[in-house]
């Protein structure tokens, strides 16, 4: 039986969209700003250059120093990042991330995440999931392209 779990959710962010989406395709510093990310190996990369393959190695609540090899699709005209990551197990992670002119100045992007999972989350976890995780991972997003935005003027 498959389980789904989906979180979603929009933030504005105080910098300019080039620098959220340099932020988001900037993996290999994910560790610096991302608390649960331990490590990011580049499996492989898209002609561009860009990652295409990245094994992650998180720390979440549940499990410790868990590994994932999402492969990731640029939309740099529209500064949209897709992902997935499937296992033998018949689980699968998707979503996106896209960043758009924010109505008032800077930027506003929206995260989804949809899990396809073979057991069940307990409702406690199910339910953090899919109400805070895209707000998370979006907070942690925000620090960091603010914080870019914030040393690109300091410079």
């Amino acid at each position: 039986m498959e389980n789904i779990y989906q979180s979603e959710c929009q933030l504005r962010i105080k910098a300019d969209p080039s620098t959220c989406y340099e932020t988001l395709c900037d993996c290999s510093r994910f560790p610096d700003w991302f608390d649960c990310v331990r490590t990011v190996d580049v499996v492989d990369r898209h002609e561009d250059g860009k990652p295409r393959r990245v094994r992650y190695q998180f720390d979440a609540v549940l499990r410790q120093g868990f590994d994932v090899i999402l492969s990731k699709q640029y939309d740099d005209a529209n500064r949209t990042i897709t992902f997935v990551m499937r296992d033998e197990d018949r689980r699968e992670v998707s979503g996106y991330c896209t960043v758009e002119p924010g109505d008032r100045g800077g930027a506003r992007a929206t995260f989804y995440c949809r899990a396809a999972l073979d057991f069940p989350f307990p409702p406690m976890v199910s339910s953090m999931f899919e109400e805070r995780f895209a707000q998370a991972v979006l907070g942690y997003i925000r620090d960091a392209a603010e914080g870019r935005s914030c040393m690109a003027v300091a410079m």
